[in-house]
């Protein structure tokens, strides 16, 4: 549909429901073929292993170095997926008897995806390679969501073949990984044992280099650093002693050298002997000090006493003699020593220097030989550990289950298979009304925006090109319904229209009756046939009236036969007086043209009484006032009508009070020249001042009249249209009696037989 600010198209539900038969026809096609194909298509199996790829054992003493080891052994999901796909298994698992066995059943079956067929099958193992391709192709291997197993699917159209191939490819890649694992680790162990030899032979070659070394430098026990320092030690204290007895003694031989009183010295009184001679020479001249004051100088006591003084004296001198002669031989003496010591203090110096350098060389040589010890029992544990693994090896997966027989096929399930195509069956059938009603729209550029000054007509490429004549009216020829009494009426093609008004009988007008419509029955009175007040009803009514469609027919046989000499496809409705029912006529029309498969346009001129819309319940369209405005262009003023290829052009707003005629109206008439028929709805001539305008630009005009109306207004009509260059075509009764009708239908059936 269309709105007043653009284009606007159907809902998909909308489209459905007018190309209804070719939805339900591809759908129905679509679906029986899935139906179909689930009988037809051979049933297969799939069978599924199930491996894990395996963790580390925590409760094993080894699992550490069993962990750490793992050179060439990948763990991991992705690379075990393609260990399992790889080539080198599938050639494994080919070679086994049970396969071979399996896959040359499977090769008999009628339904085997496999080559089969006379000497086939027996030719089946003579090229491996292309086997092996045509048998991966059946296998399905990938893991199981995010978790760490692998599921392994094999189909095929029998179930125990499923079941063999499955389990023969699990088993052997396990086998195959465990093979691997076993010969790796053993040479592992191998180059592990070479190491240690060589590191075993290098120990001993330095064993016997240290105990060389000892021998050589009398280092039997590697203790010699410390007794060469603590000598060192000890010949240090002695030089320094030597050098203290030095100094006193330079200092006692200064102070002779200097004239001090060397008895009067510290070093002097220092010694015992001295010491007590002074103290007794002190004694004796306190005595004599005291004796002198009582006694003469010649007195025998003070003279005795003065000797003893004298022999102290004496006594004194040869004490300090003797000590400044032993001091300067213990001067002398230690000089000698000290320098000695300092001699023997440098060898000494050289001794322990190069007693540490072997000490060092030796705990360096010591050392690496603890060093390749440890490497050697290194190697021996890891040696153990591949001597563990080889008997409780881990392939680095581990079995989790194999395949069991399928017992429920995997291919074609009849729940999946018929949703399926039911839903397959459904895009299909809306797709393609869907493309139909695009490609339908896009011939009659519904979908282009162009102002009415500015479009150019396209060359029409309908099957119709204008003609009215390929439409197949109703079979004239066969019996009319029943109950109907025919009367031939000889050498009458036409009847005129109206009454004379002296005599009441058909008189005046050369334009045949090509059709009578009857009214409509209704069980408490007639319904009148041309009402607008209810014409969406209407309408629907007249879709099964018997009576309607037959005079429909005969309008539809009339105008083809105009249609075979001469152009018809711009048909233009009037009448001399309003009521007549000429808006329904052309709605039925348009349906029944529409039927045929033809596209039609539907015009409304009546700008002050627009009555389409409200009566049809048409959504809001600027409408013919607005393309003949300027203002909207053609293509968003139409609306779609009741069938998906009948277009209507409503009047618009009735505020507008746009005349239709003049450039405009010439414009929209070349644009509308892309359909098959355009049917104009003009108000009545006595209320259509741009009639003559529109009568000179369509193909024909049919005139709309009651029984009733009067002839002169009809004559009125008929000469005002024919000074304005129109061509009518015939006129059509209205609202007449069923009985007048059956008559009309009759003489054209019996006109059709003559």
């Amino acid at each position: 549909m269309m709105d007043a600010t653009g284009p606007r198209s159907d809902n998909l539900l909308a489209i459905l429901r007018r190309r209804l038969t070719l939805f339900l026809a591809i759908f129905a096609a679509v679906f029986g073929a899935a139906v179909m194909a689930y009988f037809v298509i051979p049933t297969r199996y799939v069978a599924t292993a199930a491996i894990i790829v395996a963790q580390q054992d925590l409760g094993l003493d080894t699992a550490k170095a069993i962990s750490a080891d793992k050179v060439g052994d990948p763990a991991d999901l992705e690379s075990q997926l393609l260990l399992v796909r790889s080539p080198r298994i599938l050639r494994l698992i080919l070679n086994e008897n049970a396969v071979k066995d399996a896959l040359g059943r499977e090769c008999r079956t009628r339904s085997s995806v496999l080559p089969s067929g006379g000497g086939r099958c027996e030719a089946l193992f003579s090229d491996m390679d292309k086997l092996r391709e045509q048998v991966a192709q059946r296998f399905n291997i990938a893991g199981a969501g995010r978790s760490r197993v692998i599921n392994i699917n094999y189909e095929s159209t029998l179930p125990d073949v499923a079941q063999t191939m499955a389990n023969s490819l699990t088993m052997t890649f396990l086998a195959d990984r465990r093979e691997t694992l076993t010969s790796r680790r053993e040479e592992a162990a191998g180059q592990l044992r070479a190491q240690m030899a060589q590191l075993e032979s290098a120990l001993r070659a330095d064993e016997d280099r240290i105990q060389l070394f000892r021998r050589k430098n009398g280092l039997q026990r590697g203790t010699t650093a410390p007794i060469a320092s603590e000598r060192l030690t000890g010949t240090i204290q002695a030089l320094s002693a030597a050098e203290a007895g030095k100094a006193d003694a330079s200092a006692k031989l200064n102070s002779l050298r200097e004239g001090e009183d060397f008895a009067d010295s510290p070093n002097t009184m220092a010694r015992r002997t001295i010491g007590d001679i002074k103290q007794q020479i002190a004694t004796m001249d306190a005595q004599i000090a005291s004796e002198s004051n009582m006694l003469g100088p010649l007195h025998p006591v003070l003279q005795s006493l003065e000797r003893q003084r004298a022999a102290l004296k004496r006594r004194l001198d040869t004490e300090v003699a003797t000590l400044a002669a032993s001091t300067k031989r213990r001067f002398a003496a230690a000089q000698k020593t000290a320098s000695e010591i300092n001699t023997s203090l440098g060898k000494l110096k050289n001794e322990a220097a190069d007693a540490n350098d072997n000490e060092t060389k030796i705990s360096a040589l010591v050392r690496e030989n603890d060093a390749k010890r440890g490497q050697i029992a290194d190697l021996g544990r890891k040696i153990g550990d591949l001597e563990i693994q080889k008997r409780t090896i881990s392939p680095g997966t581990e079995l989790v289950n194999l395949a069991e027989m399928p017992v429920i096929p995997f291919f074609p399930k009849l729940v999946p298979f018929v949703a399926g195509g039911f839903l397959f069956g459904l895009l299909c059938a809306a797709g393609a009304c869907l493309l139909l009603e695009r490609r339908e729209r896009a011939r009659l550029g519904l979908d282009e925006v162009e102002e009415p000054a500015a479009i150019t007509p396209p060359e029409t490429s309908s099957a119709y090109a204008g003609m009215i004549g390929t439409i197949k009216p109703a079979n004239h020829n066969s019996a009319p319904p029943e109950g109907h009494r025919i009367r031939r009426i000889s050498g009458r093609k036409s009847e005129p229209f109206g009454k004379s008004e002296s005599s009441g009988k058909p008189a005046g007008i050369r334009n045949p009756v090509i059709a009578t419509f009857a009214r409509l029955e209704k069980p408490h009175g007639t319904l009148p046939f041309f009402r607008t007040a209810d014409l969406k009803g209407l309408l629907k009514k007249l879709r099964s009236d018997e009576l309607t469609r037959t005079s429909l027919a005969t309008l539809i046989s009339a105008l083809r036969r105009q249609a075979s000499r001469r152009k018809l496809k711009t048909l233009l409705f009037t009448s001399a007086t309003p009521g007549v029912g000429k808006t329904t006529l052309i709605l039925s029309l348009a349906e029944s043209l529409a039927a045929e498969g033809a596209q039609v346009l539907v015009i409304e001129t009546d700008m002050k009484h627009p009555a389409l819309r409200n009566a049809l319940g048409l959504e809001a369209s600027p409408g013919l006032a607005g393309v003949l405005s300027g203002r909207t262009a053609i293509q968003k003023a139409l609306v779609r009508g009741a069938m998906p290829n009948l277009h209507i052009l409503p009047a618009g707003s009735a505020a507008d009070a746009i005349v239709p005629g003049g450039p405009p109206m010439t414009a929209l008439l070349t644009w509308a020249q892309r359909f098959d028929f355009v049917l104009i709805d003009t108000p009545a001539e006595i209320a259509a001042p741009a009639l003559p305008m529109l009568a000179a630009q369509v193909d024909g005009i049919l005139c709309c009249a009651r029984e009733a109306d009067p002839v002169r207004d009809l004559h009125a009509m008929k000469a005002r249209l024919e000074k304005a260059n129109g061509r009518i075509i015939g006129l059509v009764q209205t609202m007449a009696s069923p009985e007048a009708v059956r008559r009309s239908h009759e003489a054209s059936w019996q006109g059709s037989a003559a």
